[in-house]
């Protein structure tokens, strides 16, 4: 599995990760199901990014920082978790 996580930061830089993301997918040449606006996995991060949830069948290898506010994190946190204390918790409501 694959994460692209694209940062929206609202500090001096004015980061903008979703119009970085889009300059380099279309570079990629990916599906249009892969594409961010028709990506079905595709999770709403709390600072207002995104993270984009990839399948792979092999290994692969990227570059950490794909572009400015575009990177592939070593961890993330699965959709649901709450921090609480400085710690990440899954709530699974049933």
């Amino acid at each position: 599995m694959v994460v692209i996580d694209i940062d929206m930061h609202s500090n001096e830089y004015e980061k903008d990760g979703i119009e970085n993301w889009l300059k380099t997918e279309a570079k990629l040449n990916l599906p249009m199901d892969c594409k961010f606006e028709n990506h079905t996995c595709c999770v709403h991060t709390p600072s207002d990014g995104f993270h984009l949830y990839y399948r792979t069948e092999e290994t692969l290898e990227f570059k950490k920082d794909l572009t400015t506010a575009v990177d592939i994190p070593k961890v993330v946190n699965v959709a649901g978790s709450v921090r609480t204390h400085g710690l990440f918790y899954i709530h699974i409501y049933a």
